[in-house]
């Protein structure tokens, strides 16, 4: 997962069946020297783990934007059960990556355009176009995740967000961070006693499959063990 997307808090932790919302120019935090906006559905894990299975699939590609893949092949990328109600799902997700625009400014530099700039779908086959030069912009690297521990935390978004804020914390040389900057970073509605609560519940879910442990202390600050 590219690093910027990590730290812009793209991908929040609300449930997947949430209703949808939609923001226009929402700036978003982002690392040092990067100006970040937003417009689009606010977007959740599992757009995170559709993104993330396009661009494995992009990778494959040696030129260009395009990916041409059936969509049973992309389900079982995302190792997601078969089926006409779950085929349109996924499709649904894709599509709301579609409507994600990033604008991002950088060392004098400004880049903008969709995640998901075209796709076509006739049933079995997708064709999409996925902006490698957006993603590639984000030239502070990417952050390497378990996609077995993530695949094992599937509806469970809280766990599925600290896998990944996590990982960028400690690819970043960051071992503590307070409880309040992770409700802000995450986008979580919950009020701050019930966040340290499912917290706590979620760092036990991520070491359960084997992840890197992280524990939240007496003085609400998230420490890495």
């Amino acid at each position: 997962m590219p690093k910027l997307f990590l730290t812009a808090r793209v991908f929040g932790v609300a449930p997947a069946q949430s209703a949808p919302v939609k923001v226009d120019q929402m700036p978003l935090a982002a690392a040092e020297g990067y100006v970040v906006h937003y417009t689009g559905r606010l977007l959740t894990q599992t757009h995170g783990d559709v993104l993330m299975a396009l661009m494995s699939l992009l990778g494959g590609v040696e030129q260009g934007n395009e990916i041409n893949v059936r969509i049973c092949d992309l389900e079982r990328v995302l190792c997601r059960s078969s089926g006409k109600r779950n085929r349109d799902y996924l499709w649904d997700q894709i599509v709301d990556l579609g409507t994600a625009w990033l604008r991002v400014r950088h060392d004098g530099v400004e880049s903008f355009g969709a995640l998901v700039p075209f796709g076509r779908w006739d049933g079995q086959a997708v064709t999409l176009e996925v902006n490698r030069d957006l993603i590639e912009f984000a030239h502070g690297g990417f952050t390497l995740i378990d996609r077995d521990a993530r695949r094992q935390l599937v509806r469970k978004p809280l766990a599925q967000w600290l896998q990944l804020y996590t990982a960028w914390l400690a690819s970043d040389g960051r071992r503590a961070v307070e409880l309040a900057e992770v409700h802000e970073a995450s986008r979580s509605e919950m009020v701050r006693r019930k966040l340290r609560f499912r917290a706590k519940e979620a760092l036990y879910e991520l070491a359960a499959v084997g992840a890197p442990a992280w524990r939240l202390d007496a003085d609400d600050w998230l420490r890495a063990v």
